[in-house]
This record gives structure tokens, C-alpha cells and sequence, in this order.
């Protein structure tokens, strides 16, 4: 049975890879104030419960998402958008200081 795929979701630099790495429990993935410093979708395994009620699934951090991506950065909105729709969960991390955009509700809403 495959495990069930948890994806960090939103724009850059609202906190997706310090979310990851605090699930973690380590530095798993780089943490940068510069936007677009995690360029790949990373996965890791996390177990959750105990006992019989244990469980695991994969937790992958994602590049943050725009709509106007230049040429260069198509990859990483490409993982992105794969990872929106074929996750089981899909948690997406807001800057709490501004409301969303046009953008990030209309991925919201996919």
C-alpha cells in the first residue's frame, strides 16, 4: 500500500521548509530569507501515532508557487502543481501579516 503524501504548499518564503523541517525534528531542508532557495520537492518519511495507531506517510516540502515563472524556474512550478494534485493532503501555509492574493486563492480553490 502506498503511504499517503502530505505536501507543503505556498508562496516563497512563507515558511514552507521551516514548517518541514520542524516536523522533522532537524534541519532537513535549507532555510534561506531569499525566495526560491528550495527549487526541488523534497520528501520524508514520518511516522505518526504510537502502536497500533502509528501510521506513515510522506511529508514533501515544495518550491513556493507564482504565475509568472520564468523559463528557468517552470521545473519547480511543475513539481509544485503535480504535488497540489495528486497529494492526499494539502496543507497550505499563509503569511500571516497579508492576506492572500488573487493568485494564491485561485490555487486554493483548484
Amino acid at each position: 500500500m502506498k503511504k499517503p503524501t502530505v505536501a507543503i504548499i505556498g508562496r516563497p518564503n512563507v515558511g514552507k521548509s521551516t514548517l518541514f523541517n520542524a516536523w522533522l525534528g532537524m534541519e532537513g531542508v535549507t532555510v534561506s530569507p531569499h525566495p526560491g532557495t528550495t527549487r526541488d520537492a523534497i520528501a520524508a518519511n514520518l511516522i505518526f501515532g504510537q502502536g497500533d495507531h502509528a501510521f506513515e506517510l510522506s511529508l514533501v516540502d515544495t518550491a513556493g508557487f507564482w504565475g509568472l515563472a520564468p523559463s528557468l524556474d517552470q521545473a519547480a512550478l511543475e513539481q509544485t502543481r503535480h504535488q497540489i494534485e495528486t497529494s492526499w493532503c494539502v496543507i497550505w501555509v499563509l503569511d500571516a501579516m497579508t492576506l492572500p492574493d488573487e493568485e494564491t486563492i485561485s490555487w486554493m480553490e483548484q
